[in-house]
This record gives C-alpha cells, structure tokens and sequence, in this order.
C-alpha cells in the first residue's frame, strides 16, 4: 500500500469525530468508508503523531486531548516504579517524549529539595534509606553521590533497614575520604 498524504478535509474529520467511536478499529472503519482505504498502523500513527490525539491504554482515544501540557505537579509512573514530578513547563517547539529533566524530575527528589531547600548536584542523587520506593518521609531520603552508590551495590549493603543502610552509606563516605586523602598525600611527596 502506498504512503497516504491526508488532506486537510481528512484531518477536520479525524479531530471532529474521533471522540464518537469507542476504539481505534472503529475509527479506521469509518475512515475507511468515509474516504480511503488506508492501513490501520498508518491511521492510528497519523492520529496520534501529527494531530496529537492520545489513545487511552484499552485502545479509545482520549476524548478533547490534543496533546495539551500536563499541569505542573502532576505525578507520573516512570520505570521500575519510580514516580516522577513535573515542575516545569516545556516550550510549544519542543517536543518531550519522557520524563526528563529540568521538566520532570523524580519525586524523591522533588521532597528532598523543597525540605532542604537546595539542588541537588547533577553527580548526586536521592535514595530511599528503606527501600521502599513509596515511603516519601524526610528522614528516609538521602543524597549520595555516584562513587557512594557504586560501593553500596558491589558491597550488597543496600538493605530495608533505614539505619544499616545510613551506616553502610557514612562507611563508603569515609572510606572514600581516606582514599582521596592517601592519594593526594602520595602525589605532595611525588
């Protein structure tokens, strides 16, 4: 089947009357009938790419949604169970297709800066001392750095325990000091 080039008057139609069928086969079927004979792929695709109308999970389309921004401080899920925060608006040109920053950032995050009232460092981020991904408690959130994650995960000293792993965390610190501290002593005598 060849590429389909829609015309405006397809278009009007598809933005007009998408909200009176209840899934995208239904669409496809009276598009089909309507004007031509185009793929099912390639009509969903053009529906949702360049008319900016979203399908629902169960395969309708949302009704009115044209690809309006989410307010600010909306939460979503992102992977592995991580819920992100959006905290700023993005410009008409650009386009976001993930939660990224400076637009969206992790919700712990989010917590730990407001508390604290700082920024977090781009080589830093913030952890759940518990493990658990939903417990958003100050006291449960920690910044680490990079290297301190990285010793955490070969040493398996991640626990549920929030005290063991702030423990294992001070211990990765100081044995990262101790470390900086021999090296830049052996390079003064160098």
């Amino acid at each position: 089947m060849k590429i389909h080039r829609y015309t405006k008057e397809e278009n009007a139609w598809l933005t007009e009357n998408i909200n009176l069928y209840g899934s995208c086969a239904e669409v496809h079927q009276a598009f089909i009938k309507r004007f031509y004979n185009v793929s099912f792929l390639s009509l969903t695709c053009h529906c949702t790419e360049t008319l900016k109308l979203h399908r629902n999970n169960d395969g309708r389309f949302n009704k009115g949604h044209k690809g309006r921004e989410l307010p600010l401080l909306t939460e979503k899920d992102g992977q592995n169970g991580v819920i992100y925060i959006k905290v700023k608006k993005s410009k008409k040109a650009e386009k976001i297709t993930s939660y990224c920053e400076p637009y969206w950032i992790p919700k712990q995050k989010y917590v730990y800066e407001k508390f604290y009232k700082i920024k977090v460092p781009k080589n830093k981020y913030v952890i759940f001392l518990d493990g658990n991904r939903n417990n958003y408690l100050i006291e449960n959130l920690y910044c680490i750095n990079r290297k301190i994650s990285v010793l955490m995960a070969k040493n398996q000293w991640y626990t549920n325990n929030r005290e063991n792993t702030l423990t294992a965390i001070k211990l990765c610190e100081l044995q990262l000091l101790l470390k900086n501290q021999k090296n830049n002593t052996e390079e003064v005598e160098k």
